[in-house]
Formats: structure tokens, C-alpha cells, sequence
């Protein structure tokens, strides 16, 4: 009986029986060889089973992103999502968490059901669930970005914050924060970027080009103009060759961040505007001239590390939106003339990237080195 039950848990487990033994072993190297067969089945179970749920994570990733894509196009979600997101609402203000892909400026095409959503066309929607019949936008974002939209209850506060604003750039306030997952690593933990830039038709498309030694009547002309970025390296992954970043730009007009993360070899996540410039040869980046960039890919060419913690296809790469977002904004001299700050939380998408690619977001930074004190 002993020998019948010990080649069946052997069977079962589909581990090589031992030998019959001539003697009759006791009972209780039954019961360890039961255990021990059974722990194994139990620890073989375990990985299977969490091998299956990252697999289900991954895709459920994929499925969220894709939901991104088809909610940005559905005027009832995207409302849904603002209402829902709205993460400041005092002092004249309204702030919003923007997702990525929503416009802020131009009509929609009505005759046009692929035209985009922008928020210029929603806004009597939007003035009505945040109780401003008269709100107006005082503050936009890129398309392409995510996080802090600010909105007016009327045209005069949109004007007041404004001029604070200005005043502050004028003063050399850095009021805007940006995160930004980056393909590749800073040389320097801490510095600013400084370039000009300017625009340029390139394959019939309107890119933000850097621009070497201006003269001063484009720069009064405002063909060109200086942009100025501090940054600071969150926490980096040296086996992928990605980083978390902050951004601080002094001004921000279009496409800037982008292209000075390029020009500095670390183009952002999910930009497949500008990222093609930056290309590897002999393992190391290099920039290409946007000219002769344009058109090598249409979509961000991902390093195969990257794209296997993202468990992505070179087609699915597509599907990333631009890791862009303005996390905090300070409002200066607003409330009681103190200057107020406003937060947005990371999107769910983004904080999903920030653990496949096994980076540290702020907060964990800050909760390591309270620890470690």
C-alpha cells in the first residue's frame, strides 16, 4: 500500500519515481515524501500563477491605453474624465487634470467624425459642471501632454493670472514642474538646458528646430526665441537606459521640452515626433539633422530592453502617449497675494510605466531617504 501511494504522488507530480524499495519504508517517510512533492507542486504553482497575472497585467495595460485612444475621441468619456479630475476649484480658478491627446484650442469638424475633440469645443459643457457659466481658459497645455489645465471663472481673472505669470517669468520664477519618463540618461544628476529654437516646414509638417547662433533682429522678431529648462534625474535605470525626470522650464511654448530632451540624447517616451533624431550607431546616440531625420520611422524606435519591460510589440509602441506631464503649477501672488500651488497626480498610465521599467517616482525617493535618516 505504502509503495502504491508513493509511485501514485510520484506520478501525479510528474517527478521520476525512486526504485521500489525491498523493505517496507515507515510511514512517516511517506508523509515527508508527501510534503516535500507537495510544497514543490505548491511553489511551481505560485510562479505559474504570477507569471499568468503579469501576463494579464501587461495586456490589461495594453487595453487601457488603447481605451485612452478610443476615450479621446468620445465626447461623453472625455467630459466624464474632466468632471471627474478636476483637482483645484477656489480663488477663481478651476484646475484640471488634462489627459494626454486632448486639444486644448480649435473647432471640431462636425462633418468630420475622426476630428479630434479639443476643449475650446466643450467648453459651454464644461463651464457648466464646474459651475463658471463664464469660464474661460487661462492657461493651455499641449495637445500631446497631460496634467495641470487652468481655467478662469471669467475673462478678467484669465487676464489677471496671466499678467501674474508674466510678471513672474520676468522676475525668473520658474512656476511650471513637469515629469517626464526619458530614453536615456542625463550626463549630470542636476543642470539646465539652454538652445534657441525656432520653426521650420520640414516634409510639409510645422517642427520646433533648434537654432545656432541667431542674430539679434530674429530674436526681436520672435522667429526665434531662447528656452531655458532646469531639470533634475528622479531616479534612473542603468540596465534599461531610462530615466525619471523633472522639468522646469522658465517659458514654454510648443514642442520645447521635446526637442531640448532630444537635443540632450534623451528623447522623452512616446514622442514619435522628434525622437527620430536621435539615433544609435556603433551603440552610441547620436543627433541627426531634423532634416534628414524626417521619415526614418513614424513611430519611436524603442531599445529592446524598453520594450520588453513594456511586454511590447515595435506596432504597439504606437500606442504610447507622450510621457509629458505638468505635475505642479505655482500661482503667484494669487490668493491673499501668496503664492499658491497645485498639484496634479500622476495618470495611471504613467505610474504603470514608472514600475515596468523599475523606476523610483518622487515620492518613494522621498519615503527612502526618510528612512534611511
Amino acid at each position: 500500500m505504502y509503495f502504491c501511494t508513493r509511485r501514485c504522488f510520484a506520478i501525479f507530480f510528474r517527478r521520476p519515481a525512486e526504485p521500489l524499495l525491498q523493505t517496507r519504508p515507515n510511514s512517516g517517510a511517506v508523509r515527508r515524501t508527501y510534503v516535500a512533492c507537495c510544497c514543490r507542486r505548491s511553489k511551481d504553482d505560485r510562479i505559474q500563477s504570477s507569471i499568468t497575472a503579469h501576463s494579464f497585467a501587461k495586456r490589461r495595460y495594453h487595453r487601457q491605453l488603447l481605451q485612452h485612444l478610443n476615450n479621446s475621441k468620445d465626447e461623453e468619456a472625455v467630459l466624464h474624465y474632466l468632471k471627474k479630475n478636476i483637482v483645484y476649484q477656489q480663488d477663481g480658478i478651476v484646475a484640471i487634470n488634462k489627459p494626454p491627446g486632448l486639444g486644448v484650442s480649435g473647432k471640431v469638424n462636425e462633418d468630420d467624425e475622426s476630428s479630434p475633440l479639443t476643449l475650446s469645443s466643450m467648453m459651454s459643457q464644461v463651464a457648466d459642471f464646474t459651475d463658471c457659466p463664464s469660464a474661460e481658459i487661462a492657461q493651455g497645455l499641449e495637445k500631446e501632454a497631460s496634467g495641470l489645465l487652468l481655467l478662469a471663472e471669467n475673462r478678467m481673472a484669465a487676464k489677471k493670472l496671466q499678467s501674474k505669470i508674466k510678471e513672474a517669468r520676468n522676475r525668473r520664477q520658474f512656476i511650471k514642474t513637469y515629469r517626464s519618463i526619458v530614453c536615456g540618461i542625463p550626463e549630470t544628476k542636476i543642470g539646465v538646458s539652454k538652445m534657441y529654437l525656432g520653426s521650420d516646414v520640414i516634409g510639409g509638417i510645422n517642427m520646433t528646430v533648434g537654432r545656432h547662433n541667431p542674430s539679434g533682429r530674429q530674436i526681436r522678431d520672435g522667429d526665434v526665441w531662447s528656452a531655458e529648462t532646469k531639470y533634475r534625474v528622479i531616479s534612473e535605470n542603468k540596465e534599461l537606459g531610462c530615466a525619471f525626470i523633472e522639468l522646469q522650464p522658465l517659458r514654454v511654448k510648443r514642442h520645447q521640452l521635446q526637442v531640448q530632451m532630444v537635443n540632450d540624447l534623451c528623447p522623452i517616451l512616446g514622442d514619435h515626433t522628434y525622437s527620430h533624431q536621435v539615433q544609435t550607431i556603433l551603440g552610441k546616440p547620436i543627433l541627426m539633422d531634423p532634416h534628414q531625420a524626417l521619415g526614418v520611422h513614424n513611430i519611436q524606435v524603442l531599445s529592446p530592453g524598453i520594450r520588453k519591460a513594456l511586454a511590447m510589440t515595435r506596432p504597439q509602441v504606437s500606442l504610447l502617449p507622450l510621457f509629458l506631464h505638468l505635475h505642479h503649477v505655482v500661482l503667484p501672488e494669487w490668493a491673499g497675494h501668496q503664492d499658491v500651488t497645485i498639484t496634479a497626480p500622476l495618470p495611471s498610465h504613467f505610474t504603470r510605466a514608472l514600475k515596468e521599467l523599475g523606476l523610483r517616482s518622487s515620492e518613494d525617493v522621498k519615503q527612502l531617504a526618510g528612512s534611511a535618516s
